[in-house]
């Protein structure tokens, strides 16, 4: 904990401010960003405001973005979209995003999807995948496959997950398949998982186990589940004991008996 911070725990605002103000000079900005957010959790928000405009820096605005995640959580969607929109303008995307994500959560499409054009407009993955999102909850797959493209190119990997979507609703199988192996590639198993999925409706269960067998080799925590299910067998006992060297549920262990004591 920096002296700033050690001196609002204490209660000394004046204090703090002296010591944030001494570490911004020197470049450091953390004690900014607290006092700021500090503050605004006091609800005085004239002087967290002031704080976290003097905390921004070039391409880094992060009081701003918070500031804007807070007044979003009270319900006042203008000033936090202010405080977004002021943080976007020094280069920091986050808060647009975070509200475009809780406008999502609420229920307002369009307004998210307004904030997600923002950010894609600045050429932000994150901006274009929530756009991917938002076509695939309008079962637009043509539109969710464009901007999920155009995430993937601008390096969102895991955003293809929302290609495989799209090539499995309009029946291209074998789309869906590669678009799914190209994210596994670079270690992304929600395309892998619905890949699965995709072939246990199919009822082709050796191309289901394989794509869940390949998303348990990535790590894909919900992998080992979709195959027990597949196999008409126990979760719990997949969970428990894992897969053996084969791919099939490993034997049950037992602990060995304690040797008794000489």
């Amino acid at each position: 904990m920096g002296l700033a911070e050690m001196r609002i725990e204490a209660g000394d605002w004046a204090g703090a401010e002296r010591f944030a103000q001494q570490a911004a000079d020197a470049g450091e900005l953390g004690g900014l960003n607290y006092m700021a957010r500090k503050l605004a959790e006091a609800g005085d928000w004239g002087i967290a405001e002031r704080f976290a405009q003097q905390a921004v820096s070039p391409g880094s605005a992060n009081a701003l973005s918070v500031l804007a995640e807070m007044r979003a959580e009270a319900g006042n969607w203008e000033e936090a979209e202010r405080f977004a929109q002021q943080a976007a303008d020094a280069g920091n995307l986050n808060g647009l995003l975070d509200l475009a994500e809780m406008r999502l959560k609420e229920g307002d499409r369009e307004e998210a999807e307004r904030l997600f054009h923002q950010a894609a407009e600045a050429g932000n993955p994150k901006g274009l995948a929530g756009l991917a999102e938002i076509q695939v909850m309008r079962k637009d797959w043509a539109g969710a496959e464009r901007f999920a493209k155009q995430a993937a190119d601008a390096g969102g990997i895991d955003v293809l997950a929302y290609v495989v979507e799209s090539r499995v609703n309009t029946g291209d199988l074998l789309g869906a398949e590669r678009f799914a192996n190209k994210a596994a590639e670079d270690g992304e198993f929600e395309g892998l998982m619905r890949l699965a999925q995709m072939w246990a409706d199919a009822e082709c269960h050796v191309k289901a186990e394989q794509a869940f067998q390949r998303a348990i080799n990535i790590g894909s925590p919900g992998a080992l589940e979709g195959l027990a299910e597949l196999r008409a067998e126990s979760p719990e006992d997949y969970e428990r004991y894992e897969l053996d060297s084969e791919g099939a549920l490993a034997e049950p262990w037992e602990w060995p008996e304690p040797r008794p004591r000489a």
